[in-house]
C-alpha cells in the first residue's frame, strides 16, 4: 500500500488536491513494518510536476503514475516528470531518472487519480481511456505516428480510438514508422474504423505489419455502429509487394466488423490478413477478409473462434509455386459460422484441432477470371498431420468443391506431407459435395482415419487407396448408424 504523499515537502492526507503549476507530488510506497495510515484515496491533476520515487522493498514492483503500470523498476529511484505548457506538452525525465523516458500528450491525462496497492490509476472517464470516454480521433498519418508513440511508451493501459478520415500511408512513411500501430503488454485498445480506411502501400524495405499485438495486449475492432463489412467501407487495405499482411497477433484480437484485404501482393504468402502466433487468442464475430494473391485470409497457430465473416483468397498452386487454403490452423480453431471461398482449398487443419459447427465453404476454379489454365482446385475441407497430429470434428456446415469435398490425411513424402503424422476426422453433420467427381471423401490409406456419425453426401462413394467403396462398405460408418437415401443425397443416420 502507498503510505505517504508529500506536496512541496508537506504531508497530505486529504481526499483531493488541485495543484497549481510548480508543486511536486512525491509518493513513497510503504515498506515492511511501515505505518499505512496515510493512504491517499484520490488526487486531481491540473498542471503539475509529478515525481514518483521508489525505494526499499518497492523496487521491482508494479508501480505507476498517470496510468503507467506494468513497469518493473529495479533502480532505487525512478522519476517521471509530467509538464504541461502551450508549446511542448511531453513527459521528460529528470537528471537522476533513467534515459528511457515516456512521451505523452499532457492534455489527455488531466483528471482524478486513485492510489492503492502500489498502483496509481485513473478512472475510465479520463482522457482516451475506457469505452465511454471521448475517443482519441485520427485523421492524418502523423496522428497514427503520434498514437503509436503513445502506445509504445507504455503510458496507456486502455485506449479508445476512432478513425475520422481515410488515410493513405506511403512506402517511405511506413519505412520511417516501422511499427505502425503496436498494442503492448497489458494494453487494452479499441479501434472504431467508423467507415474509414487506412491504406498501406507496399514496397522494398517494409518488414512490419500494419498492426502488431504483442503478448498480453488486446485489440478490439469495430466499424461504426453497424459494424459494416462491405468492400471499401472501413478497415485496412494493404497494397504492393512487401506488405506483411494486416494483423500479426501474439496477444488477443477481437474483430466485430470492417473490411481488411491484401491486393497486388505476394510478400505475405506465409501469413495472411490475420496471422496468430502460438499464444494468440482471436475471436472473429464478423468482418470481410480478402486476398487476391498467394496467402490465406486467416491463419493461426493459437486459439481462435470464428462466429461469422466473409473470407476469400485467390491463392492456388500455379502462383509462384506457393499455395494456401483460405483458412488454415495449426492450433485450436472453432468455426461457428461464416462464408469461405478458396481455390487451392477452403478450410484446413495441418496440425492441431479444428471444430466446425456451421460454415459455408467453397473451393472453386476461377480460371477465366484469373487467367490460368487447367484446374487448380483441391479440397473444401482438409485435415492432415503436416505440422502436428491433426483432428477434425464436423457438426454442421456446407462443403462444396470442384475437386473433393473432404480429404483426410497426407502421406506425401518429400512433398506437402510435412511431418506425415496421423490425421483423423469425425463427421456428425454437414453437407458434402464434389461437383466434378463421383465421390465426396478421400482418405489417405496410411495416415487418415475417418468416422461418420452424421452428415449428408452427394455421392455414395469414398476414394481409398485407389479403390472406390460405397459409404456402407467403406468401414467408416460409426456403430449404430447407417446410410439412408434422402432428397439431398446419402445421409448417415442412427439405426432404428
Amino acid at each position: 500500500m502507498i503510505s505517504k504523499v508529500a506536496l512541496d515537502g508537506y504531508e497530505y492526507n486529504g481526499n483531493t488536491y488541485s495543484t497549481q503549476a510548480g508543486p511536486a507530488i512525491i509518493i513513497y510506497p510503504a515498506v515492511a513494518g511501515s505505518d499505512s495510515s496515510y493512504t491517499i484515496s484520490e488526487f486531481t491533476i491540473e498542471e503539475a510536476l509529478i515525481t514518483v520515487r521508489l525505494n526499499g522493498e518497492a523496487r521491482g514492483k508494479d508501480v505507476g503514475v498517470d496510468g503507467i503500470s506494468g513497469h518493473l523498476f529495479d533502480d532505487e529511484t525512478k522519476a517521471v516528470n509530467i509538464t504541461a505548457n502551450s508549446s511542448d506538452s511531453t513527459v521528460e525525465s529528470i537528471a537522476n531518472a533513467p534515459q528511457s523516458s515516456e512521451s505523452i500528450v499532457m492534455d489527455k491525462y488531466k483528471g482524478s487519480y486513485t492510489i492503492g496497492n502500489d498502483v496509481i490509476s485513473k478512472p475510465e472517464s479520463i482522457g482516451i481511456t475506457g469505452e465511454t470516454a471521448s475517443p482519441f480521433t485520427i485523421e492524418t498519418a502523423d496522428e497514427i505516428a503520434d498514437l503509436n508513440e503513445i502506445l509504445l511508451s507504455g503510458t496507456i493501459i486502455d485506449a479508445n480510438i476512432r478513425l475520422d478520415a481515410d488515410i493513405e500511408l506511403t512506402t517511405q512513411w511506413i519505412i520511417q514508422n516501422p511499427a505502425q500501430i503496436t498494442i503492448g503488454n497489458n494494453q487494452n485498445v479499441n479501434i472504431d474504423f467508423n467507415h474509414h480506411t487506412i491504406t498501406f502501400a507496399g514496397g522494398t524495405g517494409i518488414t512490419t505489419p500494419p498492426i502488431l499485438i504483442e503478448e498480453g495486449g488486446t485489440l478490439t475492432i469495430k466499424n461504426g455502429s453497424d459494424n459494416a463489412i462491405s468492400e471499401n467501407d472501413g478497415g485496412i487495405h494493404c497494397t504492393g509487394e512487401s506488405t506483411r499482411g494486416v494483423f500479426e497477433v501474439k496477444g488477443s484480437l477481437v474483430v466485430n466488423g470492417g473490411d481488411f484485404h491484401i491486393v497486388g501482393n505476394t510478400g505475405v504468402k506465409y501469413r495472411g490478413v490475420i496471422f496468430g502466433y502460438s499464444d494468440s487468442r482471436i475471436t472473429i464475430n464478423n468482418g470481410r477478409f480478402y486476398v487476391d494473391k498467394a496467402c490465406p485470409a486467416f491463419q493461426t497457430l493459437g486459439t481462435a473462434v470464428i462466429n461469422d465473416g466473409y473470407f476469400w483468397t485467390n491463392s492456388h498452386n500455379g502462383m509462384e509455386n506457393y499455395f494456401a487454403y483460405c483458412i488454415i490452423t495449426n492450433g485450436d480453431l472453432t468455426v461457428n459460422g461464416g462464408e469461405v471461398h478458396g481455390i487451392q482449398g477452403g478450410l484446413g487443419v495441418s496440425g492441431g484441432k479444428l471444430t466446425v459447427n456451421d460454415v459455408d465453404v467453397y473451393a472453386k476454379d476461377r480460371a477465366e477470371e484469373l487467367g490460368y489454365t487447367g484446374s487448380k482446385v483441391f479440397y473444401a475441407l482438409y485435415v492432415s498431420g503436416e505440422a502436428a497430429p491433426g483432428m477434425l470434428t464436423v457438426n454442421g456446415g456446407n462443403f462444396i468443391s470442384d475437386n473433393t469435398a473432404l480429404w483426410v490425411g497426407n502421406s506425401n513424402e518429400g512433398g506437402d506431407g510435412g511431418l506425415m503424422l496421423e490425421a483423423s476426422a469425425k463427421v456428425k453433420g454437414g453437407y458434402f459435395e464434389s461437383t466434378l467427381r463421383d465421390y465426396d471423401v478421400q482418405v489417405d490409406h496410411k495416415l487418415g482415419a475417418l468416422e461418420l456419425a452424421g452428415g449428408t453426401f452427394k455421392h455414395d462413394k469414398v476414394f481409398y487407396n485407389s479403390t472406390y467403396p460405397t459409404l456402407t462398405d467403406s468401414g467408416y460408418i460409426a456403430d449404430g448408424y447407417k446410410v439412408e437415401i434422402t432428397e439431398n443425397g446419402f445421409s448417415i443416420v442412427p439405426e432404428k
